[in-house]
């Protein structure tokens, strides 16, 4: 079953500290979504071209149904599947901790990829 990569270019806030945004990523953000199942997060940060040195949170999940069952669509945005926010149940100080170090996540022109081949 063909796998979807979620791609989301974060935009540091004017004066974060790099570092710590890579600590409280890693530790605090990426684990939460291992919390729901079929779905991994990786911070990526570019070393090369035209976003050398931007940050990218690519988020794996299963299959295009299991997406759709996470994030099911909700009229002109996305929703959260019910088994989802229980097993996200608590987390918001995390999440507005990240909006504290980038702006606006999910960004608004993240793409879904579907693997073609693997």
């Amino acid at each position: 079953m063909a796998k979807v990569l979620g791609m989301h270019a974060l935009e540091l806030k004017p004066g974060v500290n790099a570092e710590e945004f890579e600590e409280f990523a890693t530790r605090d953000v990426l684990p939460l979504y291992q919390k729901v199942p079929g779905q991994f997060a990786y911070l990526l940060k570019g070393d090369r071209g035209a976003r050398s040195g931007k940050y990218l949170a690519v988020i794996e999940i299963e299959s295009p149904e299991r997406r759709d069952h996470i994030y099911p669509p909700d009229g002109d945005d996305w929703g959260l599947a019910d088994d989802a926010k229980l097993a996200l149940e608590g987390t918001d100080p995390i999440w507005e901790k990240l909006s504290t170090f980038v702006v606006g996540f999910p960004d608004a022109s993240f793409t879904d990829y579907v693997m073609a081949s693997s």
